[in-house]
């Protein structure tokens, strides 16, 4: 017997258990994000638009196993009856689910990996983050032993009226409110104790958590209009970000100590050994400039600033070559100040000193050469 048949056995059987409960079983292609995608049966009561989805593989891997096809039946029906006992205490609202304007007070921001996800992705409204995508649910709250979420795809906006943008907006506004961020240090994370009675000693890096307040597709939080300022305050300027999984994210302090070949492969060897595929962002380590107010991946982070380096450094030979010489001691990124025969030339940014040298007409052509 294969997945299949199986599948259509326990349909036939479980329809007749329930013959006289008014519950209709079928057969479902359930679509879901991070891979975990299946066929399974969906178990629906009538005169209700929703229904519950199971997966079966676990059951046929039972009979894989040697179990006997009567006796996985049985689990089966055991399940199946639980979870329409727990589909009783969620109480869903199905007039609710319809409204938008109630819905979107429970939403909720998840963020998954892009290229992961490409085919659902393309049934769902998403927005990209660097090689992320954000995705949107509706949280329906505490059903006993979970959380029961609803993922909000491209169908849905097309019966709501809605666009990507207004759905987008939204989430903006309410997810920070009823899921608000959490940034925590690992010590208090895992051990309770107190950020002002940290243990780690002062100029060791310390790593934080951020979540949301059920630790549920909390790595969302970074998404927030207001995240990244709160955790630069906290971090006290610019940050890595290394996504423990799609509950959580770590933030670790920007340090010249900070080797990001090596943060990559900690993700990278967490993920491969620790996290499940299902819980899975990426194997890739991003980073916040507070001063510049970009956000982009480690390695995109390092290519830039050597850029810049490499920019800087052509300025200041061309500054040398019109006789005015950088202060490194005195100048700061937003004043650059330039000591001259005449006394000092002050500039408000880089920029300001490459249109200097290129709109100055020099009276010596020697030194127009050389700039």
């Amino acid at each position: 017997m294969d997945y299949e048949e199986f599948l259509n056995s326990l349909k036939n059987d479980l329809q007749n258990y329930y013959s006289n409960a008014g519950i209709t079983i079928e057969n479902a292609d359930v679509q879901k994000m991070q891979g975990e995608s299946y066929q399974g049966l969906q178990i629906k009561r009538d005169g209700s638009n929703v229904g519950i989805t199971m997966d079966m593989h676990n059951f046929f891997a039972e009979l894989e196993d040697g179990i006997p096809y009567h006796d996985v039946m049985l689990d089966v029906r055991d399940a199946v009856s639980e979870a329409l006992n727990r589909s009783l205490l969620m109480n869903v609202d199905v007039g609710k689910l319809s409204n938008y304007e109630e819905m979107k007070r429970s939403l909720m921001v998840q963020l998954v990996s892009t290229e992961k996800n490409k085919e659902m992705l393309s049934r769902v409204p998403h927005k990209e983050m660097a090689d992320m995508s954000m995705i949107y649910r509706f949280d329906l709250g505490d059903t006993g032993n979970s959380n029961a979420t609803i993922l909000v795809t491209n169908q849905m906006l097309q019966n709501y009226g809605i666009t990507p943008d207004q759905l987008h907006e939204d989430a903006m506004n309410y997810a920070p409110m009823t899921h608000p961020a959490s940034i925590r240090s690992m010590e208090s994370v895992l051990f309770g104790i107190p950020e002002e009675e940290s243990m780690i000693p002062e100029g060791v890096p310390k790593l934080f958590v951020a979540t949301n307040e059920r630790s549920m597709n909390g790595a969302g939080v970074i998404t927030y209009p207001d995240f990244m300022d709160q955790a630069a305050e906290k971090m006290g300027g610019s940050f890595y970000i290394l996504p423990s999984s799609i509950h959580e994210v770590l933030i670790l302090k920007e340090s010249p100590d900070v080797d990001v070949n090596t943060l990559v492969d900690m993700v990278t060897n967490i993920n491969a050994t620790q996290v499940m595929p299902a819980d899975q962002l990426t194997d890739n380590v991003y980073h916040f400039d507070a001063e510049a107010r970009v956000f982009e991946t480690a390695h995109s982070f390092e290519e830039r600033i050597n850029s810049e380096h490499a920019s800087h450094n052509q300025i200041v030979e061309a500054m040398e070559a019109a006789g005015y010489y950088l202060d490194p001691i005195e100048s700061t990124p937003d004043n650059l100040r330039f000591v001259h025969e005449g006394g000092v030339m002050q500039m408000e940014s880089w920029e300001a000193a490459e249109e200097w040298l290129n709109g100055v007409v020099f009276d010596d052509p020697d030194v127009s050469d050389k700039v």
